[in-house]
C-alpha cells in the first residue's frame, strides 16, 4: 500500500509560489506521493513537473478535476478536460484522473442519468490515454442509503470508471465507512481517508472516524493508494500532515 496526501492542505500561494517547498514538506512528512488538483499545475510542462517529482522522490496518485456532471451543457467541456488532463497524467506516470461532481437539491433520475453518461464519456476519454477515471464522492452521493453512488456504479462502465471512495465524507454523512467499503469494494481503485470533527475535518485520530472498524475492511484487502485529505488549507500544513501520517503508522501499521 502506498500512502499519499492531497495537496489542498497547503495554500494556493504555496502551490503557485513554492511548489518545490510544498513537495519537500510532503516527502518530509512521510508520504510516498501526492494527489493534486489539475488546475494547480501547468499542464503544458510535463517534463518540468516530472523533474520536480523526481527531485523529491514522489509519485502522483491522481490529478483531480471538478464539474457539474448533471448539467448537459457542461458535458462536452468536462470530457475535453478529462482528455487533456489524462494526456498529462500519462506523460508524468500518473495512473488516475479523479473527478468530483457537484451537489444539487434532490437530483432527479434525469440528473443521475446525465451524470452517468458524462462519467462514461470522460472515462472513455481517459481510457484512450491508458488512464483510469476515478469518481470521488462527497456527502451527497452517500445520502438516502447511497442513492446517488449506487446509481453511478450501476450505470457506468466498470472498465472505464472506478471509485475514489472518501471515507471521511461517508462518516460525515452519518454512514459507516467500513460498510461503504464492503458495498462498493469491486469498484474502488483508491481511498481518501480523513477524520470528521463536528462539521469539518481534523488530523487523523482526532475526530469521530472509527479507525478500528475500518482497518480490517482495508488493510490486507487492498494494495493501492491511500490518500490522506484535509479539505482546508492550513498555516501549519506540514505539522498537520506529519501528525496524520504518524497516526497511520501507529494505528494501522502503514
Amino acid at each position: 500500500m502506498k500512502i499519499g496526501i492531497q495537496t489542498n492542505i497547503w495554500s494556493q500561494e504555496r502551490h503557485t509560489q513554492d511548489l518545490d517547498g510544498l513537495l519537500a514538506e510532503a516527502k518530509l512528512a512521510g508520504y510516498a506521493g501526492i494527489e493534486i488538483g489539475a488546475h494547480r499545475i501547468d499542464l503544458g510542462q510535463p517534463a518540468a513537473f516530472r523533474a520536480l517529482l523526481a527531485k523529491h522522490d514522489l509519485q502522483v496518485s491522481a490529478l483531480h478535476i471538478h464539474g457539474d456532471l448533471a448539467d448537459a451543457a457542461q458535458s462536452d467541456a468536462l470530457v475535453a478536460r478529462a482528455s487533456q488532463v489524462s494526456t498529462f497524467a500519462a506523460q508524468i506516470g500518473t495512473p488516475f484522473v479523479a473527478l468530483s461532481g457537484k451537489a444539487r437539491d434532490r437530483k432527479t433520475e434525469s440528473d443521475l442519468a446525465q451524470q452517468a453518461q458524462t462519467l462514461n464519456r470522460a472515462g472513455t476519454a481517459c481510457h484512450a490515454n491508458a488512464i483510469r477515471l476515478i469518481y470521488h464522492n462527497h456527502y451527497w452521493e452517500i445520502a438516502d442509503e447511497y442513492r446517488e453512488l449506487r446509481y453511478l456504479v450501476e450505470h457506468t462502465d466498470a472498465a472505464r470508471v472506478s471509485l475514489l471512495l472518501d471515507v471521511g465524507w461517508v462518516n460525515h454523512a452519518k454512514q459507516k465507512p467500513a460498510q461503504a467499503v464492503d458495498l462498493f469494494r469491486a469498484r474502488i481503485a483508491c481511498f481518501h481517508i480523513k477524520d470528521t470533527l463536528a462539521d469539518w475535518f481534523t488530523e487523523l485520530g482526532h475526530g469521530t472516524l472509527d479507525f478500528a472498524a475500518l482497518k480490517p475492511a482495508i488493510i490486507g484487502k487492498y494494495d493501492g493508494w491511500l490518500i490522506h485529505e484535509r479539505d482546508t488549507a492550513l498555516p501549519n500544513a506540514f505539522e498537520s500532515a506529519r501528525a496524520s501520517r504518524e497516526f497511520l503508522k501507529t494505528s494501522w501499521g502503514v
